[in-house]
């Protein structure tokens, strides 16, 4: 019993359980899209067809799959750096077998992209190409200047695209025309990303370019600014296209939800300025990738907003708040970087 625990322990920590719960937002903040929120709510009613959410959990599970198979992915290309670096790890230390992680990486990705299908070609498309960019990520473009943290980037922003890909057909009647059914995927598939992918793959590659750092020491110059610098721009473009609310409550809500993320990103921001000690790089990398917690559940809440849909979102908001309480209590027992 304590080997299978022990043997356990092992693979949450090469898959980096803290920051599995950063990824089920990715697919839900994509299928939040205006466009998605306007098929499948009733605004009018104030109600939400809880059917239509249940849609996106095929693509919450590709992507934690898909994740997963990265980082295992990620483990295995950086075994001789680990060796000299992290020689604790599971793969340096030999507690995980090499060939056993090779294949369980395949059978991840795999299943990704099966799990994907579920929700139509559409979504596997998007799936198989997020598989490509993580392997073009772990086989070399990780250590090119400026491509490997944007490679990194649109990994995030894919598996946010899967949730958009389920939104663009949702809501449409079989009786809709076929050019205003295309034109309503078109202006979905060109407009949504500005709001959610677009700053995904920023955050996330300025995370990256920070965590270059995390095993040596080096001066920072303006890397530690740029996530606070995104989210604060991110925020303004959630917001912005809202209706302004005339309640106190609702600004209390609004500068609450969309300052949490900013704030903490300038924390992380402070902590890291000057020449860091690479444990003081780790232990924040982590935390400016638990803040996406706090990003998705603005995003889900502003997004069910627009359309009177709030009060059916606070769930899902209290989920996610939730889970970036547990990502804290994680994240002092499992490695994040």
């Amino acid at each position: 019993m304590t080997l299978l625990r022990s043997k356990l322990g092992d693979w949450l920590q090469l898959v980096r359980l803290p920051n599995l719960l950063t990824v089920p937002g990715d697919p839900i903040i994509g299928f939040f899209s205006w466009g998605s929120i306007r098929y499948f709510s009733a605004a009018d009613k104030g109600y939400v067809d809880i059917g239509s959410v249940l849609m996106v959990v095929p693509c919450v599970i590709a992507a934690l799959l898909l994740y997963a198979g990265g980082l295992v992915m990620n483990d295995l290309f950086d075994l001789n750096e680990d060796r000299r670096e992290r020689p604790k790890r599971p793969l340096p230390s030999g507690r995980i077998n090499v060939k056993v992680a090779a294949i369980v990486t395949v059978l991840l990705l795999v299943g990704g992209v099966l799990a994907a299908s579920l929700n139509g070609p559409l979504c596997a498309s998007i799936a198989a190409l997020l598989a490509v960019a993580i392997a073009s990520y772990n086989a070399g473009a990780k250590r090119i200047p400026i491509i490997g943290p944007l490679n990194m980037g649109l990994c995030r922003g894919l598996s946010v695209f899967m949730g958009l890909a389920i939104s663009s057909s949702l809501g449409l009647g079989q009786d809709t025309p076929a050019a205003l059914l295309a034109w309503e995927k078109l202006s979905m598939l060109l407009t949504w990303p500005f709001y959610s992918i677009t700053p995904m793959i920023l955050y996330i590659a300025a995370v990256t370019h920070i965590a270059a750092s995390e095993t040596k020491t080096t001066p920072m110059r303006i890397r530690p600014w740029l996530p606070a610098g995104i989210v604060t721009v991110w925020m303004c473009c959630v917001i912005y296209p809202h209706p302004v609310w005339d309640s106190v409550f609702d600004w209390i809500t609004l500068g609450i939800i969309a300052c949490l993320p900013v704030l903490n990103a300038l924390v992380c921001g402070w902590r890291l300025k000057g020449s860091p000690a690479p444990s003081t790089v780790q232990r924040n990398i982590g935390v400016l990738v638990g803040n996406l917690l706090l990003i998705q559940v603005a995003v889900v809440y502003f997004n069910s907003a627009s359309t009177n849909a709030a009060i059916e979102a606070i769930p899902l908001a209290l989920a996610l708040w939730a889970a970036f309480l547990f990502f804290i209590w994680l994240s002092k027992r499992f490695y994040a970087s």
